[in-house]
């Protein structure tokens, strides 16, 4: 078949035009604006291959002498076994998967590439992927048709399983992606179809009289597709500038532990809660000495074991937050994943639930102990004393004749005479006794470690007291209230607390029965 010079020469005009473009954006891309963007790198790995392709390709059909043609159609190798790895990266990269390939499988990914360059650019060998060469005069220029070798095929194969699975990822990553992001990911797909398709042009020919491999130039128009669904709008860099800003001004605190242990990462507010600064990054739970990380054991129990837990810490002012920690697995092989732990400030959750606990059991009139709190404690104060052989008297309170306070002089005034109770009876307390307000107008005292004659004196000063109280209703008119009194100390037959406070009951009533203003045991 004759040799149309036309397509050679329109190459040689297009391709280097397209590798100076393709220059120009890979210059773009390692500005200090595009730099952070996370595929810049591999960006700039994919451009260097596409131009150094597109070059000696070039330079491969402007020989003009056959062991120059032959020479750069071997530079050429020098590029394109390394695409598909590139290509691969780069898709699992804009999946969101940003560590890198493991060395195991790169180094596997490596192998075809690397036989590859051996046997190209070894004599004895070169007929293992050209099995036959033959150069024609176009011109000034020589040009060669190959004949493939079986290495040829076994790296066909390899360069398009590679390829497609970077495809079937970008693919994977463009039906999950929100619309927004899915017009760039189609972009970068476009860009990966462009040399897939003129390379297979090339090995099946559909066009009769098409004999210049243009594999080059979908590369190069490629690398457009790629850049510009990269950097115009920056969205892979933008993305995670924003989710740094985000994590860095988050209230709670973020750790990121490494595989070893180590504190890759951590934010202002992790720093603030474990009272540290940033040279607490890089140390790890396994060093030793200065680069150990010393943090609170739920901390450490999280990063190490996955587990949630909380801890207590102090401001720099002195007051008690409460933490609580939760660790979630970073994406990544067993042996390689890292751990991210989240530290969240539960204070105010805390406090708020212990004031609820605290309403629960206390008397908002006399802000003494309710029935449930006064019950409570105790019980527990009964417990510690049979535990140690100690005496414990109860007392129960009730205020007499106090329906007519509230009939004849007004709630109100009742309520003032029931919190001035509470005051009396709370005079002179120890640590350790208990006092609630039970009912209506019945208050209970639990004494521990005291005798059934020292309960009474206390008694009688808080009949005493509270009877010498004055009160003034409504209508200036002057008056006063009595309490009476019943007293128990528990003995081996009262075999629980309720029994205790039972004989305190039945004792209250001896005394109202003996005319008020009474203490009876």
């Amino acid at each position: 078949m004759p040799i149309d010079p036309f397509q050679y020469d329109l190459f040689r005009v297009v391709a280097p035009l397209v590798a100076a473009l393709v220059a120009a954006l890979l210059a773009v891309s390692r500005t200090r604006s595009y730099r952070t963007n996370p595929a810049s790198r591999i960006f700039a790995l994919y451009a260097m291959a596409t131009i150094g392709f597109l070059v000696s390709n070039t330079l491969e059909i402007s020989a003009t002498t056959e062991a120059g043609n032959l020479f750069w159609s071997r530079v050429i190798y020098l590029f394109i076994p390394f695409f598909p790895i590139f290509w691969l990266t780069f898709a699992l990269r804009i999946s969101g998967r940003n560590q890198p390939l493991p060395l195991i499988a790169l180094g596997m990914l490596l192998i075809v590439p690397v036989l590859t360059l051996v046997f190209v650019f070894s004599d004895p060998l070169m007929f293992l992927v050209w099995s036959s060469i033959e150069y024609a005069e176009l011109g000034a220029y020589v040009i060669s048709r190959r004949s493939h070798g079986p290495w040829f095929a076994i790296f066909a194969v390899y360069t398009y399983l590679v390829s497609g699975a970077g495809l079937v990822i970008a693919v994977r990553a463009f039906s999950l992606d929100r619309s927004y992001y899915r017009k760039r990911t189609a972009m970068i797909l476009a860009g990966a179809l462009f040399p897939y398709a003129t390379s297979l042009i090339f090995v099946f020919r559909p066009f009769p009289g098409l004999l210049k491999d243009l594999t080059p130039l979908g590369y190069g128009i490629g690398a457009f597709f790629f850049f510009s669904a990269l950097y115009p709008l920056d969205a892979f860099a933008i993305i995670p500038m924003a989710r740094t800003r985000l994590v860095e001004h988050m209230r709670d605190g973020i750790l990121v532990f490494d595989a070893e242990l180590r504190i890759a990462d951590a934010n202002r507010s992790a720093l603030r809660m474990l009272r540290a600064d940033e040279s607490l990054l890089g140390k790890g739970l396994e060093d030793t000495g200065k680069n150990r990380a010393v943090l609170p054991p739920a901390v450490e129990d999280a990063a190490r074991h996955g587990h949630d837990g909380t801890f207590d810490g102090e401001t720099d002012y002195g007051s008690t937050r409460h933490y609580a920690v939760d660790a979630v697995d970073l994406p990544g092989a067993a042996r390689r994943r890292g751990r991210l732990v989240v530290i969240r400030d539960e204070t105010v959750l805390i406090d708020a639930l212990g004031r609820l606990d605290d309403l629960a059991r206390r008397d908002s009139l006399t802000e003494l102990s309710n029935r449930r709190g006064f019950m409570e404690a105790a019980e527990a104060a009964a417990a510690s004393t049979a535990r140690y052989g100690e005496p414990l008297t109860v007392a129960m309170f009730d205020l007499d004749n106090f329906k007519r306070v509230n009939d004849e002089r007004g709630h109100a005034k009742g309520d003032e005479v029931l919190r001035a109770f509470a005051r009396t009876l709370s005079l002179d307390l120890r640590g350790s006794d208990s006092v609630g307000r039970i009912g209506g107008e019945e208050f209970a005292l639990a004494l521990p470690r005291t005798t059934l004659e020292g309960a009474w004196m206390v008694c009688e000063r808080i009949r005493r007291d509270f009877a010498g109280l004055a009160f003034v209703d409504g209508n200036g008119e002057v008056f006063r209230c009595t309490v009476s009194v019943g007293i128990a100390v528990k003995t081996p037959d009262l075999v629980d607390f309720a029994a205790v406070l039972a004989a305190a009951d039945a004792a209250l009533y001896r005394a109202k029965a003996q005319g008020r203003d009474k203490v009876a045991s």
